[in-house]
């Protein structure tokens, strides 16, 4: 289990990558935070190709400059979704919510934390190190596993995934095509990222194992079968590019990949 931390501020201050301002409006670009844009929903999910950055010299001046204008719940989402290539043609960020989902690991985050928690076992290990009260935090951990478990089931019936409610309904867990009915760390992050998703088109029940429920909960269920389970300060998601981090950096809340060729 390792934990991911963000850049200090004066490094973000001081580091302008204009030539990444200009072309990174390709993907979810974030805005200032009084500026909220509205998730897209849609009847797929809004998938981007892999777009090549010449003029960008790293990963790690990527995600700096990336990460600039959003919090921290909106980078950890970000950096979820994307992973960054590096080589001595530049960077190369692909979009993992396409990628087959051959080798994944549960990641933890709460909100107000600085970085996420990377496990390489089950979802409840990362609760050792986040900061959501252990019991909720044990609870939507356990609930995220069954619901992992069940992903396959739920890509069978609704093949372009998408997002639903979570509720339980006496001995059931209900996953409902619904909006979320209250505040969601995920909701907030998506809706501030522009992304485009689809609503589940199928409602699920599966025998609850006596989990109690107290928060709103949200499940997504992305293009490639990966997972996430979310509440109003918390997360727990499936990362599907997690074998790809070589060495995480101390100061950096990001990826550092194996470099490869880049044709361009």
């Amino acid at each position: 289990m390792s934990r991911k931390t963000h850049a200090p501020l004066f490094l973000l201050a001081a580091l302008t990558l204009s030539a990444v301002t200009a072309t990174a409006c390709a993907l979810d670009e974030g805005d200032d935070a009084q500026e909220l844009r509205a998730v897209k929903i849609t009847d797929k999910w809004g998938v981007l190709d892999p777009t090549h950055f010449p003029e960008v010299n790293s990963c790690e001046d990527y995600w700096i400059q990336r990460c600039a204008n959003l919090s921290a719940d909106q980078c950890t989402l970000a950096q979820s979704r994307y992973s960054c290539s590096q080589s001595n043609s530049g960077v190369v960020i692909t979009d993992t919510f396409g990628d087959v989902a051959e080798s994944v690991a549960w990641e933890g985050y709460a909100r107000g934390d600085d970085s996420a928690v990377m496990s390489g076992g089950g979802a409840a290990e990362a609760c050792e190190t986040m900061s959501l009260d252990p019991e909720r935090c044990q609870a939507l951990a356990a609930l995220a596993e069954v619901l992992g478990e069940a992903s396959h089931e739920i890509m069978d019936k609704a093949p372009a995934g998408g997002f639903a409610s979570v509720i339980v309904i006496e001995d059931n867990l209900m996953v409902i095509p619904d909006l979320p009915s209250g505040e969601d760390l995920v909701w907030e992050a998506a809706d501030a990222l522009d992304w485009e998703m689809p609503m589940l088109t199928a409602e699920f029940a599966f025998a609850n194992p006596g989990l109690v429920i107290e928060d709103n909960v949200m499940l997504l269920v992305r293009p490639n079968g990966t997972i996430s389970v979310s509440s109003s300060d918390a997360v727990f998601l499936q990362d599907n590019h997690w074998e790809d981090c070589v060495e995480c950096d101390d100061t950096i809340d990001m990826y550092i990949e194996e470099y490869i060729l880049i044709d361009g």
